[in-house]
């Protein structure tokens, strides 16, 4: 089970994607907040056979740190077991000003050089030993 901070088709959600091919769990669940994910790693650390992990935002090229995910590191008893870097790519819509508008809608469009990244972090119950990430697969979590 891999709760992640939604929703589907975020960069946190990408990254759970990749996550769940590593250790072939495609059970993800959306969750509304940061704390949310950490409290559902929480909650089902203790059920028999159940392998748990959270999957959300630790920083990001823009903001920095997400304060509440480090704050949550120290708040509930998780461990960190992997980090991926996801590359943000973003695209403009663009649309057929004959149909729609006579007079340009867009007239500018101002960028950044300066590439964007994300950091997202995969979480843990504390206690949780898993065995099962060998080195092919944390090879593939670190791409």
């Amino acid at each position: 089970m891999i709760y992640c901070l939604g929703p589907a088709g975020s960069y946190t959600g990408k990254a759970t994607k990749i996550f769940s091919k590593s250790i072939n769990d495609n059970n993800i669940i959306y969750c509304e907040s940061i704390y949310e994910v950490f409290e559902y790693v929480d909650k089902y650390k203790d059920i028999e056979n159940n392998e748990v992990y959270g999957v959300v935002p630790s920083e990001n090229s823009i903001e920095g740190s997400v304060s509440l995910t480090q704050d949550l590191l120290l708040e509930f008893p998780v461990k960190i077991l992997g980090e991926l870097d996801i590359r943000i790519h973003h695209c403009l819509i663009g649309y057929d000003k004959n149909k729609i508008i006579k007079k340009p809608f867009i007239e500018k469009v101002f960028g950044s050089k300066n590439g964007h990244n994300v950091t997202i972090i995969i979480v843990m119950p504390e206690k949780h030993n898993n065995t099962d990430l060998n080195k092919e697969n944390r090879a593939l979590i670190a791409q």
